[in-house]
Formats: structure tokens, C-alpha cells, sequence
């Protein structure tokens, strides 16, 4: 998984610019964030393998609110859904497909999602770009997994994250800042304030893998952004703090 956070602030006139430690401490801040939300999320999707590669016993009632109680130990993931090696969705945790189950209930198909054709692919939980729920119509950040049991694949999980709950509290505190997560190919994740303005071809501009001392000005508009970053070997990260420079 290949993540990038940016984080930049808005300064204006009033505010002072943040010293090199304070710098390091918010770009501290988000990346610790953003690493526990998806260790948690990561644990919740293993645990939800176990459950399903074990479940013969099980009825869908039972499961769905099983993958529930994962789902309410981390406030970032909005439920759990789970479909079977075809892409039909069996078990969601918002929606209790299964629970409500009747004779005649339509289906729904999930196999043309990168989050579904990619956990076909690569054994390893992965997140994706953000997409648009075919039923709820929210925007939301898929992690997912595929179960596979006797090495054939049986399911495929789906953790669904809301973009938002990836940013650390503290940024809605100030009134200067803003965060925004990529993934490593330049996919836009989540950004705070929603509606600021990146310029195109701003990440791409940092120089991310390929500047040394991890740290770059670069142009935001008709400023420039004093930008550095970390990386994180766990998860394959970047994270990104940058502050925009005042205007000449």
C-alpha cells in the first residue's frame, strides 16, 4: 500500500510560521494517525478472515453482526461488506444484507470495483482511491482482502472507510491548516478543508523517492509551499507536511 499525506497550511498575515520542531511534531501527528486507523482496519479485515474461513456453522445473521462488532472498534471504517469469489455482495454491515434476506431479493454485483479485481490479484490487504457506494451513493475509501479456503478463493472484504475519519481530529482545531492523503501514484485520498484548491501537478513536484534530504519548496499557485515528508516502511507511506510561504 503506497500513501502519501500532505499536509500544508493556509497561513495568513496574523499567524506566525511554525518553527522546524513544530513542523515535526504535526507531521508526527498525522502520520501516528493515519498508521493506527489502518493497523486497526488491517486487524479487523484478518479477523473477519478467520470468521468466514470458519463459519460453516454460522448463519448470515450471525456473521453480519459479528463483522459489526469489528466495525464499532474503529470509528474511521463505516462497515464491512463482504462478497463472494463472483463479486456478489453477501454481507454488509450498514446495509444487513444477509439478516434481511429474503426470497427474490435482488443482488448486487461488485466484480468490475478495483477494490474487488485487485484482491483477485495480490493476497495482501491493499487500499484503493476513493469511490461512490453503488447503493448509498457516499463517497468512501475501500480496504480490502480476499479469503481464500483449500487455496481456492471464496471471499473478498471490504473494509469501507470514510475519507475524513483518516485525518487526525486536529486539523478541524486550527484555522490555518490543511491535510491531504495520497496514494504513492498521486490518487487523491482525503483532503481537509474539503474543496482546497491543490494545484495540478503539485505532488508530483515534491519529488517524493527522489529528493534526498526529504524535504522540497515547490509552487502552489502563485505561492510556493515549503513542503518535507516521512516515509513509513509498514505500510509503505509518505507523509507529507508542508506550510505555504508568504507572498512577496
Amino acid at each position: 500500500m503506497r500513501l502519501v499525506i500532505c499536509l500544508w497550511c493556509l497561513f495568513f498575515s496574523q499567524f506566525a510560521l511554525a518553527s522546524e520542531a513544530e513542523k515535526t511534531n504535526r507531521l508526527r501527528t498525522f502520520t501516528v494517525h493515519l498508521n493506527k486507523v489502518l493497523e486497526k482496519t488491517d486487524l479487523a479485515l484478518l479477523a473477519a478472515n478467520d470468521l468466514l474461513t470458519n463459519q460453516n456453522s454460522l448463519n448470515g445473521a450471525v456473521i453480519e453482526a459479528t463483522l459489526e462488532r469489528y466495525v464499532k472498534r474503529i470509528p474511521a471504517v463505516r462497515s464491512i461488506i463482504v462478497t463472494e469469489a463472483d463479486g456478489t455482495l453477501v454481507f454488509d454491515t450498514h446495509r444487513k444484507i444477509s439478516t434481511k434476506k429474503t426470497a427474490g431479493s435482488p443482488s448486487i454485483n461488485l466484480r468490475d470495483r478495483d477494490y474487488f479485481i485487485g484482491a483477485t490479484i495480490d493476497r495482501k490487504t491493499q487500499i484503493y482511491k476513493p469511490v461512490i457506494g453503488r447503493s448509498s451513493g457516499v463517497k468512501f475509501i475501500p480496504m480490502s482482502r480476499p479469503v481464500y479456503v483449500d487455496n481456492d478463493l471464496k471471499y473478498v472484504i471490504v473494509a469501507i472507510i470514510s475519507p475524513n475519519r483518516l485525518i487526525h481530529p486536529s486539523a478541524m482545531e486550527t484555522s490555518y491548516g490543511g491535510v491531504s492523503i495520497y496514494k504513492k501514484s498521486g490518487d487523491l485520498l482525503a483532503v481537509f478543508p474539503d474543496g482546497v484548491n491543490i494545484p495540478s501537478g503539485f505532488y508530483k513536484s515534491l519529488g517524493v523517492g527522489r529528493v534526498l534530504e526529504k524535504k522540497n519548496i515547490v509552487p502552489f499557485h502563485k505561492q510556493f509551499a515549503d513542503s518535507r515528508w516521512s516515509e513509513n516502511e509498514l505500510y509503505d507511506l509518505v507523509v507529507v507536511y508542508t506550510e505555504l510561504m508568504p507572498s512577496s
